[in-house]
């Protein structure tokens, strides 16, 4: 029985070197792109007469070894292809003669903690790329804006807008610093996210094909403690960062294989502006519902990149992921504080139960433009249990060889196969940090104890609240439900008033570098 297993695997993995899952020619930018069509593969795989001889040998098993050939063929043709697609990754190169520059760019960072000292060193890192405004949309009052408008002063050189909403809500926040951009290319970023000074030119170079309409870069979490350090915080700082190592190699490899990706990441992307200030997108965004009848709920304020990612996807746009081998791309963040880092899982458990499924059954558009995607990311993703399948592996390898005596030994082979292939994605980080090897037992560990976490997700994804937003939820009033919203504008390097509120002319005189704006005038555009 052993023997024939082997030789079924060995036959598939024949097939893929000879590339019958894998399109003949494609797009330079995407060199395994296409599959041309879906419906030419599968015609090109069955009348493969290898993998129909194959495929009856595998069905000539007992029910146990077609169960565990078919759950270990789900999920390491995805990891044996994922390999490929990353080590193949190619970024787009910087044009010679660029059409596009930093002067095209608007960055819209929300945030509800200017205080934070990342929010400083987000804005500032920001600056030094030069692009052709930043807009701070702020939320939770007016010591918020007030804070957020120092950074005017502190950048003369840079033109600073400030804006706040009167709703704690990123996507109110976003789509109120959209209705304020007039550049070609908007950039959103999260308010702990940190740009090296060679990014723009790398984040636009993919957007001189026209076809692309967003770019996202590869992403790395900031190792606060020193590697190899044991303990609670080192630990958990650590999960986040090989978390994200995690995320960069799916999201290129994917890409290269057909141009996919599972989520065009918040921290930071680009997107052409005219997608996102397309009413019917506005509108969409701000009204997006989960569920139908009675247990429908929203609208939703988390789940904005994944609702970018489906309506890019779904109008025909193309995606590139710019990951450039020297770092020129990277953005750096800070991922892993215990205990928000667990609450932060359980919202990205939840987002991935109710995003999936409405790409799958509604957009749709996904299965036939990105099939691999659809397969790899997609569809495995909502059966990505690790605790539950490598259970199921182990218990359906030892069934199906109970009877031949030789199933320590297999289950010794499959238990360190699993273990090995936990690695692959994490490697580069280990190999540049291999003192922090003495926390693998613990990252392993913790890819077990995620499964109930997203088990648990599945059961409450109807909780739609900002679970790691300290003190927030979703689409939390702050007390200005019809009050004023807070507009700052930067003109050399200061910040002057745009309008005032009749109620608070007088407040705040001798300490607001900006005042409180008529809301409705300047900051409800769009919003309703």
């Amino acid at each position: 029985m052993p023997i024939r297993l082997t030789v079924f695997f060995v036959v598939v993995c024949v097939l893929l070197a000879q590339g019958y899952f894998l399109p003949a020619k494609g797009p330079v930018s995407y060199p395994l792109y296409g599959l041309q069509t879906l419906l030419t593969t599968v015609y090109k795989v069955s009348i493969n007469p290898q993998l129909i001889t194959a495929s009856c040998y595998l069905l000539s098993f007992e029910k146990y070894t077609q169960i565990f050939g078919f759950l270990f063929l789900f999920r390491y043709i995805r990891l044996l292809i994922s390999i490929f697609g990353y080590w193949i990754y190619k970024p787009i190169p910087i044009p010679s003669n660029p059409t596009l520059t930093s002067n095209d760019t608007t960055v819209i960072v929300p945030t509800v903690d200017p205080f934070n000292l990342d929010f400083a060193e987000c804005i500032f890192s920001i600056a030094a790329t030069k692009p052709a405004s930043i807009i701070i949309v702020t939320a939770g009052g007016y010591q918020n804006f007030k804070q957020a408008s120092t950074y005017s002063n502190l950048l003369p050189q840079s033109n600073i807008l400030v804006l706040s909403s009167p709703i704690v809500s990123k996507r109110r926040q976003i789509s109120l610093g959209l209705s304020h951009t007039v550049t070609a290319i908007t950039i959103l970023c999260d308010d702990h996210v940190f740009w090296p000074s060679t990014f723009m030119p790398h984040l636009l170079a993919p957007f001189h094909n026209r076809t692309i309409g967003a770019v996202c870069t590869n992403k790395c979490v900031r190792r606060t403690s020193q590697a190899g350090t044991l303990t609670w915080a080192s630990y958990w700082n650590l999960i986040g960062v090989l978390y994200l190592e995690r995320c960069s190699f799916d999201t290129c490899a994917t890409n290269t294989v057909d141009g996919g990706v599972f989520v065009l990441s918040g921290r930071t992307v680009g997107y052409r502006t005219t997608i996102l200030q397309d009413p019917a997108c506005i509108a969409s965004f701000l009204g997006e519902y989960v569920g139908m009848g009675r247990l429908k709920v929203g609208p939703l304020n988390v789940d904005d990149d994944n609702f970018y990612t489906r309506w890019i996807i779904s109008h025909g746009w193309k995606i590139q992921v710019q990951a450039p081998a020297g770092g020129e791309a990277k953005v750096e963040t800070t991922l892993g504080e215990w205990p928000k880092y667990l609450r932060q899982c359980l919202r990205w458990s939840r987002t991935t139960w109710r995003s999936n499924p409405k790409a799958l059954f509604i957009d749709r558009t996904v299965i036939g433009t990105y099939p691999w995607s659809t397969y790899a990311i997609y569809i495995a993703h909502l059966f990505n249990f690790a605790l539950f399948y490598d259970l199921a592996l182990l218990c359906t390898l030892h069934l199906s060889l109970s009877s031949s005596g030789h199933s320590k030994a297999w289950l010794c082979a499959l238990s360190l196969w699993i273990l090995a292939s936990k690695l692959v994605k994490v490697a580069p980080y280990f190999a540049a940090h291999p003192k922090d090897l003495m926390l693998l037992p613990g990252y392993i560990l913790f890819g077990w104890f995620h499964s109930l976490i997203k088990l648990y997700a599945l059961f409450s994804l109807w909780d739609i609240s900002w679970a790691g937003r300290q003190g927030l939820g979703d689409g939390d009033d702050i007390g200005a439900g019809n009050g004023p919203c807070l507009v700052g504008k930067e003109t050399s390097g200061k910040v002057t008033r745009v309008g005032d509120s009749p109620s608070d002319k007088n407040q705040n005189n001798d300490e607001t570098s900006g005042d409180w704006a008529n809301f409705n005038s300047h900051g409800n555009q769009g919003l309703n």
